[in-house]
């Protein structure tokens, strides 16, 4: 059977290409319900950096309490020098870390790419996806809080 953290790796792959909205965490935008569609007029999940990693874990069987931003992730999830993969990248500042994605195992970062505060509709070639390697303004590493379900 696989693991937690092979599942959320799993769901988190799924979604490449799925649109860049700022506070889009899969269904919801803001907390609220949305009807985007993809080009065959299928529902669309749409999502922000956070909202890829907090619907995936959520998915795969997290139980947060509250939502989860990069800065909280980076406050709260325990920091790991050497990451494995499905662990997350912080971005930013020690003061705000103001964005993630996940680490994966040939050192690339996958994650949900290309947009700001201002992105409320999808835009064309911002989403998710991978990146070759991590940007220059990584804070740390944090480790996936499913390991913990998973030891």
């Amino acid at each position: 059977m696989p693991s937690s953290v092979d599942r959320f790796l799993e769901l988190v792959l799924a979604q490449r290409g799925a649109p860049y909205i700022w506070g889009g965490k899969g269904e919801t935008v803001k907390g609220e319900r949305h009807n985007y569609r993809n080009a065959a007029g299928q529902p669309q999940l749409v999502f922000d950096c956070s909202g890829l990693i907090t619907w995936a874990l959520r998915q795969a069987g997290w139980k947060p309490v509250g939502e989860y931003n990069a800065h909280r992730m980076w406050k709260t999830f325990p920091r790991v020098d050497k990451p494995q993969a499905g662990d997350i990248i912080c971005y930013g500042t020690p003061e705000k870390a103001n964005h993630v994605e996940v680490y994966l195992a040939d050192g690339r970062a996958f994650g949900s790419i290309g947009g700001d505060s201002r992105t409320t509709a999808p835009t064309p070639g911002k989403g998710v996806a991978y990146r070759t390697r991590p940007r220059r303004d990584v804070l740390g590493y944090v480790r996936n809080p499913l390991r913990d379900a998973d030891a």
